[in-house]
């Protein structure tokens, strides 16, 4: 392949949140600027060194291998992967090989096997060097650059893909280039760094996230530099890319930075910052707790301490803490070799953990694995009421004592709350649809009010949920109690073997848009998550024709939860999971229906372990955004996190005291001020039907249940205010799609409702 040429800040002052959730506000905008404090990193042998676990990956031996660098890692199929250069006695010699090892827990290593050989080239045995290890197009891809013998001529990036136990070599991946990490996507494009044979660093932008077709265009530099290596990049929360560099001349010691405002296709020149630096190879990223970090080594003298450093907003970074300090002597002399040094990292968030590894002395490779808690800085942090999200003043509950002995004061149960005893709501009820011998299944139903009338659509399947043929349906009301037929959205697939799961109806710009997922319902014989063929699509009403008409692809690589909702800015938002299960936020939807930007918010695995699923968000008075998730570890409880500007960033989800039966949930806010929010709260399962209210939107104090004649299960509701009450739409045993419609002056007394 080879390359074408062309020319507010929110001050949330409430119990559960800190008083500053960012620094963007007065943060400065001036690339140079990329240090908060130049004082917090004057002396850089004094930092506080951050707790870790620290494992060898690849040790040196008398005999041996004793060049090793170029270290990288990822995690793929349940394992930890790592790859690194290694070589008999000097950097980048003749006969250089890559090396892989792999790991289920990150800090017990197999032992280690070659990746790939050096090329044979006309002087004999070239050398390779590890350029990165990511999984592409859902495969596990490693990036290896081959060269002569002599120097950098004859480069090539090489591509390899682990299939059936083994690297494969599928060829070259991009011709005259030595990356420095591998790509990632930038707003649909894939792009990378690229330093050539000449020298120099330049950008790489592929149409496509295949990387078949590059455009390549050199960085422009600032006065006074003249060579530049080794660049890492992010995009913060406005879309600004940003590339810090090593400065190779003049020798001054700090990073540079160059900036991008249109997705990586031009830059401004590179210039000099405040950031000291060793000269050598740095990394930067995003936790899910939306805090960019900045590894290197940050001591103009030499390559220990090995320090990170933290931003919110991306422009300044600040809260310098030491990963690895006082590194031991070389064992092993060798050419480039410096002794006590820790260099070249590269880093990886997974299961509440920064995982960092990075070579020893130039002759080991090394990992340690970091807690997100002990490394974030104070700010923002949650009060130590930030699990609190249940008040039981008003809830009757259950306190067990001894047998015998005097009542103890026990501190309330939010799991212990007797169901029997909880405030019974007065509400109409109504069947949408029930199921046939043919089409048994109905789950994930949602409702709008549109056109004057009430609209539902369901998940509509054969005999359980996910099967192939799965479809979306939908029926109309006047009033919400009485239903039409049911009818079809969009029928089974065209293509063997999947499914449609409806995702909400929206109403956007006076039109009503119905969204469902579409991907393959198996693999290898069984009913899976979500496909690697994942996408969100969407329908429009045609009022007409009394039509649904395919709208087209919403966004790839998406299952959401809910439909979209209108933040302040005007801008729509809604939750996303990937088909890798980690969940986002997509901004965006008001240029078209595919015009969406993804903001990250936690893995699938969350750092203090829960796992992330089926999210919902509402606004706070004030502007503060919240989010909701079902937590899928089994604590029966549900996790929050917060956003103080406008979902570009969020916290880390927390355990709250919330119960649930580890269900799907959904709240609105009411005309009247208060917040609703209809789940099932019950650990024991997912009965019974609760609604729930909270003045703040933080803490609920009144909790009732919905009356569902009749038994089973009652799942996955969605409510929505209309005319004066409020409509639950939900699914029984997941066979039938009914409705409770229940007045707010019923639900008012929940706010009020005495304890028993």
């Amino acid at each position: 392949m080879r390359p074408s040429r062309s020319p507010i800040m929110l001050v949330v002052t409430l119990l559960l949140v800190a008083p500053s959730f960012a620094q963007t506000g007065g943060a400065s905008r001036d690339p140079a600027k990329l240090l908060a404090d130049p004082a917090s990193l004057a002396d850089t042998m004094s930092l506080s060194v951050a707790p870790s676990k620290t494992a060898t990956i690849y040790r040196a031996a008398e005999g041996g291998w004793q060049f090793n660098l170029h270290s990288y890692i990822t995690h793929f199929d349940g394992l930890f992967w790592a790859i690194w250069s290694s070589g008999k006695v000097d950097e980048d010699a003749a006969g250089q090989v890559v090396r892989y090892a792999t790991s289920m827990d990150g800090l017990r290593w197999s032992e280690d096997s070659v990746l790939t050989g050096p090329p044979q080239t006309a002087e004999g045995a070239g050398k390779c060097i590890a350029r990165g290890v990511f999984v592409h197009e859902g495969r596990l891809t490693a990036l290896v650059a081959w060269m002569s013998a002599k120097g950098w001529s004859d480069l090539r990036l090489m591509r390899f893909v682990w299939e059936n136990g083994r690297w494969e070599n599928k060829g070259v991946f991009l011709d005259n280039c030595m990356n420095n990490y591998p790509p990632r996507p930038i707003h649909g494009r894939l792009f990378m760094t690229r330093r050539p044979v000449e020298r120099g660093v330049h950008t790489a932008l592929a149409d496509d996230l295949a990387g078949t077709r590059w455009t390549i265009e050199p960085l422009p530099m600032g006065p006074g530099i003249t060579e530049l290596s080794e660049p890492s990049w992010y995009v913060d929360p406005d879309g600004v890319v940003h590339m810090l560099l090593r400065v190779q001349s003049p020798r001054a010691k700090v990073l540079a930075r160059s900036v991008s405002h249109d997705h990586g296709v031009t830059w401004s020149p590179a210039v000099l910052t405040d950031y000291p630096d060793a000269t050598s190879k740095n990394f930067t990223g995003r936790l899910s707790n939306g805090w960019y970090y900045l590894i290197n080594n940050a001591n103009p003298r030499g390559r220990d301490p090995l320090v990170i450093s933290f931003s919110r907003d991306g422009w300044t970074f600040s809260h310098p803490i030491a990963l690895r300090k006082d590194a031991g002597p070389l064992r092993y002399q060798g050419a480039y070799k410096g002794s006590g040094t820790f260099q070249y990292p590269h880093a990886l968030e997974h299961n509440g953990a920064l995982w960092v590894i990075y070579a020893t002395n130039k002759e080991d490779i090394e990992i340690s694995r970091y807690a997100i808690n002990d490394l974030v800085p104070p700010d923002p942090k949650l009060s130590p009421d930030s699990t609190r999200m249940l008040s039981l003043a008003n809830m009757p509950y259950r306190v067990h004592t001894p047998a015998e002995e005097a009542p103890m004061e026990v501190k309330p149960d939010p799991a212990a709350i007797d169901w029997r005893s909880l405030p019974q709501l007065d509400a109409d009820h109504a069947v949408i649809t029930q199921g046939t011998p043919q089409w048994r299944f109905r789950l994930h139903s949602y409702l709008a009010f549109h056109a004057g009338k009430y609209w539902a659509i369901w998940s509509h399947g054969p005999r359980v949920e996910d099967h192939p043929t799965q479809h979306v349906r939908y029926a109309t009301s006047p009033d919400g109690l009485a239903w039409s037929e049911a009818k079809i959205v969009t029928g089974p697939s065209e293509r063997e073997g999947f499914r449609y799961i409806a995702r909400g109806l929206w109403v956007r710009d006076g039109e009503l848009i119905a969204l469902a997922s579409h991907d393959e319902a198996y693999r290898n014989g069984q009913v899976h998550f979500f496909g690697p063929s994942l996408e969100l699509r969407a329908w429009r009403w045609n009022a007409s024709s009394e039509t649904w008409e395919d709208a087209g692809v919403v966004f790839d690589n998406a299952i959401n939860n809910f439909p979209p909702k209108q933040l302040a800015s005007g801008e729509w938002m809604m939750s996303r999971r990937s088909h890798d299960r980690n969940v986002s936020m997509l901004v965006g939807g008001v240029k078209s229906l595919a015009d969406w930007r993804v903001v990250p918010i936690s893995d699938y695995a969350t750092p203090d372990g829960g796992r992330l699923e089926e999210p919902y968000w509402w606004q706070l008075e004030g502007g503060a955004l919240v989010g909701v998730f079902r937590d899928n570890s089994g604590s029966k409880r549900l996790l929050r996190s917060f956003s103080a500007d406008e979902g570009r960033t969020w916290t880390a989800p927390v355990r709250t005291d919330f119960p649930d039966a580890t269900s799907k949930f959904n709240a609105v806010q009411t005309s009247r001020g208060y917040l609703a929010m209809v789940s099932n709260p019950n650990p024991a399962g997912r009965n019974p039907l609760c609604l729930s209210v909270s003045e703040d939107g933080l803490v609920f104090i009144g909790m009732g249940v919905l009356p569902v004649p009749g038994d089973g299960t009652f799942q996955y509701p969605q409510v929505i205010e209309h005319d004066g009450a409020l409509l639950v739409i939900f699914s029984r045993n997941k066979t039938a799609i009914e409705v409770v419609k229940v007045s707010l002056d019923e639900v008012d007394r929940l706010r009020h409702e005495p304890r028993p």
